[in-house]
């Protein structure tokens, strides 16, 4: 099997349909430009691990993160992650920053 997988790369590559990994351009990614309003954009990110060794089970680090401060918001230790335990978080995190309004991007203390 590998030999006829190995065939078909040969083939493909000569013939132009397929460029080895190591020759492809690489991909130029632009950086994106923070938010101006703080809280206009907060980031979620979840970390499973044993943070305290064996002492307790497993369990996720839940992180926000503002856009805008570049800063740690509030840290959530939850025993998995998942879309229904993240809401919950969300909605008891007071993530209330400050409130933007209008094309401007006017931004008003909460």
């Amino acid at each position: 099997m590998q030999e006829i997988v190995e065939e078909l790369r040969i083939l493909w590559t000569d013939a132009g349909l397929w460029v080895p990994r190591k020759q492809r351009p690489r991909k130029i990614h632009q950086p994106r430009k923070r938010r101006s309003c703080p809280g206009d954009l907060i980031q979620i990110d979840g970390s499973d691990h044993r943070w305290f060794e064996e002492r307790e089970p497993a369990c996720s680090l839940l992180v926000f993160i503002d856009d805008a401060a570049s800063r740690l918001m509030p840290l959530h230790f939850i025993a998995t992650e998942s879309p229904s335990v993240i809401s919950r978080r969300r909605g008891s995190t007071s993530i209330r920053v400050g409130v933007c309004r209008g094309h401007h991007r006017v931004c008003q203390p909460a």
